[in-house]
């Protein structure tokens, strides 16, 4: 169910999604085999080291950055997911 809503967010609002606090990429990699150009985002080195792997083993292609989203700092627009439970308009997440 939380797949599929993610998947229709994507689709509504395109590519790129960021996927803040991605974890091992259960969102992230779903979305990448869609085809959306995805970039997983989390503080965790061996949450997202599995997360590489996953996505390796799954013949995906997914920008994975490592860091504090307090300090969040991409210079991109990005449809935001997973960590972002509501989104009330078409606006993008910027980052500063």
């Amino acid at each position: 169910m939380e797949s599929k809503f993610y998947c229709d967010l994507a689709h509504q609002y395109g590519s790129p999604v960021l996927d803040i606090a991605c974890g091992t990429g259960r969102m992230t990699i779903p979305l990448a085999e869609r085809g959306y150009d995805m970039t997983g985002f989390d503080i965790t080195p061996e949450m997202l080291e599995a997360a590489k792997q996953k996505a390796l083993d799954r013949g995906v292609s997914v920008h994975w950055i490592q860091a504090d989203m307090r300090q969040l700092e991409l210079g991109r627009k990005y449809m935001p997911s997973s960590s972002f439970r509501y989104k009330s308009s078409r606006a993008s997440y910027t980052s500063p």
